[in-house]
C-alpha cells in the first residue's frame, strides 16, 4: 500500500478517537505535577509522570542555520499538531492495526518550561552541550511501559524497546552491487567505527531479526544485549533497568532475576524466547495465516507486529540511488517556483489534505504527470524512512495460574505468549518514534549511500 493512501474507515476511526483517550481528556498540565527524565533524541525530549503513568514529549527547537544553508523544517512542520497529523494520515494507513500506534494529545506548555527540565545527572553527556529551546506545545500520551486497564493488575510489568532498523536490502537495476549484499545498518556500523564515532560495532544485523528464523532472531537480539547502542532497552514498572549504560548478559541476568522464577536457569534466553514469540505472533483476527513476508523458510506472518513493520518498510519501491535524480529535478522546480513547496504541503502541517501526501490536486498547482510521479516517489520514500527508523515497544505482565483469562475478553486472550507451559504473559505491542523525515533528508541519505559504496569498494581493494 502506498504511503498517504487513506482508507475511509481508517480515517473515520482516527477522527472518532480524537486522541482524548490518550490521557483521560487532560488538556493542560497540572502545576506541581512531578516529571522524571525518560530519554531523548535529536529532536525530542521525553519525560514521564510515574504517578499518573503519562508521558510528555517535548519538541526541541534549534537555532536557525547560517545563511546559505538549505531550508530546514519550518516551525509549522515541526509542531506537535503537525506530527499528530502525519502519524494519523500517513503512518496509520500503512499498518494493519490502528491500536499499534498510541493515541496522542497535543497540550500547551506553561511559559516556564524550566519546570520540566530534567535532572542533568540522568542525561547523556553529549546532550549537555546542545543548544535549543522547546516548542510551545507538547504531546501527552499513555505510558507504554504499562498495559491498558483491561490487562493491568498489581503484578510487575516489564517492557522491551527495540529499534529494529531497516530489514530490506536494496535490489534492482541501478543499485550499486556494494549495497545489495549487506544491510545499511551493518555498513553504517563499519563506517562509524572507521570515523571514530563509535569504538566497537555491535554486530547486530536487522536482516537476522526480520528473517523470521527463531535462531537468527535470537542471535540478533544477543548482539543488541552485548552493545545496545540505544537500540535495546528494558523497563520494569516504567523505570529503565537495562540500556547502553549497563550492557551485557550478566547485567541483563540480574534484571531478569527480578521478573522470572528462580528455577529458570537461563533467564536471558527465556526473555528472548518471549520477545521473539511476541514479535512473530499474529494479532489480526481476520488475517489469512498463509500471508507471509520475508525470505526465510520460517518467515514472518504479515499480521504480526514485526511482519507488519517489514511490509510497511517495503511500501517504497524506489531506492535512494534511483530516487535522487528525481529529487534533484523536483528541488529545482521548487526553487524556481517560490511558494509551491508550501502549496503542496510537503512539510505539513495538515497531512490529511496536503497534495504531496494525498496525491490529489497536484495538476491544479501546475504539476505535470512526470513531476507528479517524482513527487509521489519522494513521498513514499519519506514515509518508508519513518518506519525504517521507528521503535517497537513490547509490554508484558505475567499471568498467575489461577487467573481467569476469559473474563478479560477475546482481545486480551489473543495477546498471550508463553516461554514455558507454566509461564504465560499478557503482552501489547506498539510503534513509537514515528516522526516525519524532512524532504531535504533525501539528499543526506544519498550522500550517505555514496559513502557506504566507497567504504565497500575500499575494503575490496
Amino acid at each position: 500500500m502506498k504511503a498517504g493512501r487513506i482508507l475511509k474507515d481508517e480515517e473515520e476511526n482516527v477522527h472518532r478517537g480524537s486522541h482524548q483517550e490518550a490521557a483521560g481528556g487532560m488538556d493542560t498540565i497540572e502545576e506541581g505535577m512531578p516529571w522524571e527524565y525518560r530519554g531523548e533524541g535529536n529532536s525530542s525530549l521525553v519525560l514521564v509522570s510515574p504517578k499518573s503513568r503519562l508521558v510528555l514529549r517535548l519538541r526541541k527547537i534549534r537555532p536557525p542555520k547560517p545563511l546559505g544553508g538549505r531550508p530546514s523544517f519550518s516551525e509549522a512542520a515541526s509542531s506537535m499538531r503537525s506530527l499528530v497529523s502525519y502519524v494519523d494520515h500517513v503512518i496509520r494507513p500503512m499498518l494493519p492495526r490502528s491500536e499499534w500506534i498510541p493515541k496522542m494529545q497535543v497540550i500547551p506548555l506553561p511559559d516556564n518550561t524550566a519546570l520540566f527540565f530534567p535532572d542533568t545527572a540522568a542525561r547523556d553527556a553529549r546532550r549537555m552541550t546542545e543548544q535549543y529551546s522547546f516548542h510551545k506545545e507538547a504531546i501527552l500520551m499513555r505510558d507504554l511501559c504499562f498495559l491498558t486497564s483491561s490487562m493491568s493488575s498489581e503484578a510487575v510489568t516489564f517492557s522491551v524497546e527495540i529499534k529494529p532498523k531497516e530489514g530490506v536490502l536494496p535490489a534492482g537495476d541501478g543499485v550499486h552491487p556494494a549495497r545489495k549484499n549487506m544491510s545499511k545498518y551493518r555498513l553504517k556500523q563499519i563506517m562509524k567505527v572507521q570515523e571514530g564515532i563509535i569504538r566497537t560495532s555491535n554486530e547486530y544485523d536487522p536482516m537476522d531479526l526480520f528473517s523470521g528464523n527463531h535462531d537468527r532472531m535470537k542471535a540478533a537480539l544477543h548482539t543488541l544485549i552485548a552493545h545496545p547502542q540505544n537500540n535495546f532497552k528494558i523497563f520494569i514498572n516504567g523505570v529503565a533497568q537495562f540500556d547502553t549504560r549497563n550492557p551485557g548478559k550478566e547485567n541483563l541476568d540480574a534484571v531478569m532475576a527480578k521478573l522470572l522464577p528462580a528455577d529458570i536457569p537461563d533467564k536471558v534466553d527465556c526473555l528472548l524466547d518471549l520477545v521473539i514469540t511476541a514479535l512473530k505472533q499474529p494479532e489480526l483476527k481476520d488475517a489469512p495465516l498463509n500471508r507471509k513476508t520475508g525470505t526465510s523458510s520460517d518467515l514472518l506472518d504479515a499480521g504480526s507486529i514485526l511482519g507488519a513493520l517489514l511490509e510497511a518498510q517495503k511500501t517504497c519501491e524506489t531506492d535512494i540511488e534511483l530516487l535522487y535524480p528525481q529529487y534533484q529535478e523536483i528541488y529545482k522546480k521548487l526553487e524556481k517556483e517560490p511558494g509551491l513547496r508550501r502549496k503542496l504541503g510537503i512539510d505539513g502541517p495538515d497531512y490529511g489534505t496536503a497534495p504531496f501526501w494525498t496525491g490529489e490536486s497536484m495538476e491544479e498547482l501546475g504539476v505535470n504527470d512526470k513531476e507528479k510521479s517524482q513527487l509521489l516517489n519522494c513521498r513514499d520514500y519519506l514515509a518508508a524512512a519513518t518506519v525504517k527508523d521507528c521503535s517497537v515497544f513490547l509490554t508484558f505482565r505475567s499471568i498467575s495460574p489461577d487467573e481467569n483469562v476469559s473474563s478479560l475478553g477475546l482481545d486480551c486472550s489473543q495477546r498471550i505468549v508463553e516461554s514455558k507451559p507454566d509461564l504465560r504473559f499478557y503482552f501489547a505491542g506498539s510503534f513509537v518514534d514515528l516522526d516525519p523525515k524532512p524532504f531535504d533528508r533525501i539528499e543526506k541519505h544519498y550522500v550517505e549511500s555514496q559513502k557506504l559504496i566507497e567504504l565497500v569498494t575500499r575494503q575490496k581493494e
